[in-house]
């Protein structure tokens, strides 16, 4: 499995699971990290997704901690070959 496959059923998940969290209401539409939201675009999801996973502090801190344990994952597989 490829490392795009495994970030992409990471993100998934961890997308999923967080969801459940409380929704973000209307009023908290405004862009809170900027740096999460082109992070977030840049993995695929689209602006409305990213807006909404942004919006809401714990769905970012949840997805980010993803992207970071899957960087890990990929350095250390890709490390010992290099």
């Amino acid at each position: 499995m490829s490392f795009g496959v495994v970030s992409c059923i990471y993100l998934h998940i961890a997308l999923k699971l967080s969801w459940k969290a409380n929704m973000p209401s209307d009023k908290d539409k405004e862009v809170r990290d900027p740096a999460a939201l082109e992070l977030f675009k840049s993995l695929g999801l689209d602006s409305k997704t990213a807006q909404n996973a942004v919006a809401n502090p714990k769905v970012t801190a949840n997805l980010t901690d993803v992207v970071r344990e899957v960087g890990d994952l990929h350095r250390s597989i890709v490390s010992p070959f290099s």
